[in-house]
């Protein structure tokens, strides 16, 4: 496991399938508040309990995700009653830090739209930053963000 406040530079994950029954589940990594930069999962499969996203699972205070772009599929296989299986094309749940200039086309899959997100996932708390970034996603999710407590 990547350790926290790692930074993870020039990664390409190109055709690959990563899938366990946990929360945190991330191509590049599960959660922790690293730095990812000029990275990219390229036609992936990410499938995880909950916050399952294609870059990270999860996001802390202090992260970033700077120049990243994802395509493939994401999914969640939870239904929490009231926050969805928190899956995003970025990040499942980007409860903290920074998320600027990236791309994502992917497909969302969860057992309900709540919660889901072409970018992040959740949260419904925190204060989340995503700058100057786009979402093509589609499938069982928001266009952008699941629930909605961010800063654009």
């Amino acid at each position: 496991m990547i350790q926290n406040g790692s930074v993870i530079e020039n990664v390409f994950l190109v055709d690959s399938s990563i899938s366990n029954n946990v929360d945190g589940m991330g191509a590049l990594q599960e959660s922790e508040s690293s730095k990812i930069r000029r990275s990219a999962a390229v036609n992936v499969s990410v499938k995880g309990l909950v916050a399952a996203g294609g870059i990270v699972g999860k996001t802390e205070n202090g992260a970033l995700v700077e120049d990243c772009s994802v395509t493939g599929r994401v999914q969640g296989t939870y239904d929490h009653p009231s926050l969805g299986a928190r899956t995003g094309g970025i990040a499942g749940w980007h409860g903290g830090g920074t998320i600027r200039r990236c791309y994502t086309k992917v497909q969302i899959v969860a057992p309900a739209r709540k919660g889901n997100g072409g970018l992040i996932g959740g949260p419904d708390t925190g204060s989340p930053v995503i700058e100057h970034s786009i979402s093509l996603s589609s499938g069982d999710g928001y266009r952008i963000a699941g629930l909605m407590c961010w800063k654009i």
